[in-house]
């Protein structure tokens, strides 16, 4: 039996009052290759702070630059992983209507 690596992330919140809920993972059966990734990619978006950040610190997609960020799906298409995302409108007035 082969050991299957799932990284999740969400986006937004689920009890606010926000229009937006995004569950995004990524599924592999080669965590080292893609932890080689992300690692690169939240060392150099560091160095692009002028800053440096520890190799463990958070690749925060919204700050990268576009450069980065082509970087990551390029390099992300040449592994052997699957994404996956969920994006959730909420409709909060028509929810507290029927609530």
């Amino acid at each position: 039996m082969t050991l299957a690596h799932l990284g999740l992330d969400e986006s937004g919140s689920l009890s606010d009052d926000t229009a937006l809920f995004t569950l995004a993972g990524i599924l592999t059966y080669r965590p080292d290759g893609l932890r080689h990734i992300i690692r690169r990619a939240a060392l150099r978006s560091g160095k692009r702070l002028k800053r440096l950040r520890p190799a463990e610190s958070e690749f925060k997609w919204n700050n990268a630059s576009r450069r980065m960020r082509q970087d990551v799906l390029n390099r992300l298409a040449q592994t052997d992983v699957k994404i996956f995302a969920l994006t959730v409108q909420k409709n909060w007035a028509a929810y507290r209507r029927y609530a």
